[in-house]
This record gives C-alpha cells, structure tokens and sequence, in this order.
C-alpha cells in the first residue's frame, strides 16, 4: 500500500461464476490486478478489462497487498493458499477468503499466515452470479476491523455492503447461517407444496399467497422447479438443479459442523440436507461432494 492506505496491488485467484465477475470490476479500477485460474481461458475476460494474466496462484500473489481467494472447497483453499504463496506476498499483506469454507480451515489459514508476518480474514460472499456481475454483493467479514478496513477498496470494487460481523471466522458463521436459513426455508416451501397439492389445492394460489406475504425470492426457487411441476422445471442458473443440490449439501453440512463447534445443534441442517434433492426435483446418482469438486 501506498502512504495514503491504497491498495496498489491484488492478486485474484479462482475465476468461475462469481469469482472472474469480482476480479473484473477489479481490473476496470485503478488498482494493479494479476489473476489465475486453473483452466487459462477463465482469465479471458479479465485480462481484456486490463487484469495481468498470472501462469500461477504463486505469480499471482507474487508481491501483491491483498490476495482475495474463491475455489470450491477446504482442500482447494488449504492447498492453494501455500506457505510460498503467503510468503510470496508483499509483506503484511492480506489473504481475503471469499471461499465458503469450514470455519476450521479459516482458523487454520488465519495462523499459517500470522506466523509468516502476513493476515488472513473471513470475507462471506452473498448476491449469486447476478450480483457478482453487477457489482452489488454483500460482504460478510470477519477478523480485526483495521485488517477489514484496509481491503475495503478491493471490496467495494464488487459490493455495496459490508458488513463486520465480529472476529476471525464471524464472517463464514454468519455465511453459514445466512445459507442454512435460505435451504430451510426452501424445504419448508416444498413441504407446503405437497401439503397444498394433497388438499387439493391449486398451486397458483399458493405461490400468490407467499408472494403477498413476501417469500418471493424463495418461491421462485422451489415453486416450479420441481418434479411436481414438469412443464416449468427448466433450471435456467449456474450448471442446474443438480449443481444446486451439490452445493446446498456442502454449505449445510458445514453450517451443521460449524454449530457442532459451538456447542448447540442445527436440527433443520441435516433433516434440509436429507431431503434437499427432493426440494429441488432431481435424483442424484452421484455423492454431491464429488460434485462439488467438478464444478
């Protein structure tokens, strides 16, 4: 950073659906942007609105301030986000986890980069592709405020609220809740559904119910896009309803982990999980962790 507090340089890493958007509303700042990913054309589009194309995640945090990270899943976190790597950085520079992850491999990222003179913070994401692309997410950030506060630049390039929830690791519980709450409330409309369609009742009218009483995100979601409703149950976002259920399943079991570390129980987490791709309307034939590794 400059002597004003300006973030000069950022390496990104992780261009799929929400992390080549973010990075591209960092290259059209004024902020020095180096990004990779590991399938080359992903970068693409960055490298035309002026981002460095890295050859690797190394390179890419090679001297930079800030390095926002958005993979999959722990494995790809831990692994990418190397001792090199944080070493590689400029010093006292700072690791942004945009990844949702367990809050154990926050903690764990947090530390390795603490011993290497360098920070790590939590910062959830929420908004979907339709947001990264706009430019209007929501920040869930965790870790010390003054970290938070340096890094804002960076993140408002692709948000328009941040939140600071806490300390290390508040940032992905508040995530993790967020989710679980959203999944919940999904099954709890399919269950509705089945319940209004064995009374007989016509399903149009139950969706201009919630509708009315402001359940319209979650209605276009679960009403219409399951087996129940062949002729509208065309999945038209990210890889589909299969790739949904992959994901729902990886952010419920870690909202569930996440609450067995603190000592309380997540009921609806795993009774949402059990039934999650009935909510959805599909038939796994696969372990959706598998999924989640293809994606």
């Amino acid at each position: 950073m400059n002597e004003q507090g300006t973030v000069q340089r950022v390496g990104f890493i992780g261009l799929g659906q929400m992390g080549a958007p973010m990075a591209g509303h960092i290259a059209r700042s004024d902020i020095a942007l180096s990004v990779f990913d590991l399938r080359p054309e992903a970068a693409d589009a960055c490298v035309e609105a002026g981002a460095a194309r890295a050859e690797s995640a190394l390179a890419a945090a090679t001297d930079a301030e800030v390095v926002c990270v958005v993979v999959a899943t722990d494995a790809q976190l831990l692994d990418t986000v190397s001792n090199d790597l944080i070493e590689a950085m400029a010093p006292d520079g700072i690791v942004v986890i945009h990844s949702t992850v367990g809050i154990a491999s926050v903690r764990t990222l947090a530390h390795r980069a603490e011993l290497l003179g360098r920070h790590a913070i939590d910062v959830g994401i929420s908004g979907g592709e339709f947001g990264a692309q706009s430019g209007d997410l929501t920040m869930i950030a965790g870790g010390e405020e003054a970290i938070i506060d340096r890094v804002r630049p960076v993140l408002e390039c692709y948000s328009d609220q941040i939140f600071h929830t806490g300390g290390l690791g508040t940032g992905m519980t508040v995530k993790l809740a967020r989710n679980l709450t959203g999944y919940a409330m999904m099954a709890a409309i399919h269950d509705g559904q089945v319940l209004v369609e064995a009374a007989g009742v016509e399903l149009g009218v139950f969706k201009q119910v919630l509708e009315a009483t402001h359940l319209e995100w979650m209605t276009d979601y679960v009403i219409g896009r399951t087996r129940t409703l062949p002729e509208a149950a065309q999945f038209d976002r990210h890889d589909g309803a299969v790739g949904l259920v992959a994901i729902g399943h990886k952010d419920l079991a870690m909202a569930d982990a996440a609450a067995s570390e603190f000592g309380v129980e997540v009921p609806s987490a795993a009774v949402a999980q059990r039934h999650y791709a009935d909510v959805i309307g599909v038939e796994l034939e696969i372990d959706p962790e598998l999924l989640i590794e293809r994606r």
